[in-house]
């Protein structure tokens, strides 16, 4: 992290800064569910054992000051035991939770469509043939079974001093099928042994809860075509100045994984 804006792909101003002598991040604009989530989720004893940051200040009006977390950490990591550790502490949190105010999940035929008219003319082709096997599968996704992150990719874990994870970034808290959390952790498009691997690591550690390999796989598989068509959308609608370069990687990559992938749904 730097002194520059640490947003990625998001809407709000990402800064570090000191608040009351500490170090600090300050995020503005602060959608509500992210809030929600510092203010009156972290506080419930269910949430001990969730791996966030401390939270310093939450203003309506001026944002948010949280804890500067200062190692980042490289996506070859997050298939590692103390993640699966963090994700299982996370979904199997008893919390109180006002729905309304949950992150609302949705995979609508007008956002695929939108996405797909931004491809090239033979990945439409592809992608029309091949997402509808995913789209279909979407109930099993969003169905509300635990508590969920939502937005797990890398780039939003780091390490305290002493080599604590903290998961930051909560605005799309809500609920879900565990594979919400584990999709983002797995880097790029993958292969199907990657996606196994993650699958495997995370079942070692919720051995006891009732999932088997072959559905948590299947869903994780769902949750990545859910995720590119959102992604694609996002960029496009904020006008991120690398949006040619992200297309040109899903132009290469996304019909191909489709197709290869949809053998293994379930």
């Amino acid at each position: 992290m730097t002194d520059q804006d640490l947003a990625m792909m998001g809407e709000a101003r990402v800064r570090k800064t000191t608040w009351q002598g500490k170090t600090a991040i300050h995020k503005a604009p602060v959608h509500p569910t992210e809030a929600y989530f510092y203010q009156e989720i972290l506080c419930q004893p269910g949430a001990s054992g969730i791996s966030a940051p401390d939270v310093f200040a939450v203003s309506p009006s001026e944002g948010m000051w949280i804890e500067y977390i200062p190692h980042a950490v490289h996506p070859s990591e997050t298939g590692q035991p103390d993640f699966m550790q963090a994700l299982a502490e996370i979904h199997e949190a008893d919390l109180n939770l006002d729905r309304d105010r949950l992150f609302p999940y949705r995979w609508t035929t007008q956002d695929t469509e939108r996405a797909i008219d931004r491809f090239e003319p033979d990945q439409q082709r592809l992608i029309d043939r091949w997402l509808p096997d995913f789209f279909d599968r979407q109930s099993s996704v969003f169905e509300p079974v635990c508590p969920v992150s939502g937005d797990t990719n890398a780039f939003n874990w780091g390490r305290r001093e002493n080599g604590d994870l903290v998961l930051f970034d909560w605005e799309r808290f809500g609920m879900g099928s565990p594979a919400m959390d584990l999709a983002p952790m797995i880097p790029g498009l993958p292969d199907i042994e990657l996606v196994d691997r993650y699958c495997s690591a995370y079942l070692d550690v919720r051995h006891t809860a009732g999932f088997h390999s072959e559905s948590i796989r299947s869903q994780v598989l769902t949750t990545m075509a859910w995720l590119v068509i959102e992604v694609v959308n996002i960029l496009h609608d904020r006008g991120n100045p690398e949006v040619g370069r992200y297309m040109e990687w899903f132009n290469r990559r996304f019909g191909g994984w489709l197709k290869g992938q949809s053998v293994w749904l379930l």
